[in-house]
């Protein structure tokens, strides 16, 4: 959960194979890009991170941290209360 929320994490259709790019859902309008990326960050380098409303694109440099990410943070609870 982010904020007292169960995000979703998985793979975006991505035109660039510069990176890997994820897309999350059910985000709390609490969170920020800085927690978002942190969290992220722990599975490897994050290129670049948008909060669109209630979900975000998170764009890791490597798939397979991108893979990592998804196994570790689907359905999970993230900064919740």
């Amino acid at each position: 959960k982010l904020h007292g929320v169960c995000i979703n994490v998985e793979a975006s259709k991505n035109k660039s194979k510069a990176s890997t790019k994820l897309h999350v859902g059910n985000i709390s309008p609490a969170c920020t890009n800085l927690e978002l990326r942190a969290k992220f960050e722990e599975y490897g380098p994050v290129i670049e991170c948008d909060i669109v409303k209630d979900y975000a694109f998170v764009h890791m440099e490597r798939a397979e941290d991108a893979v990592e990410a998804i196994r570790g943070l689907d359905n999970t609870e993230f900064q919740g209360d």
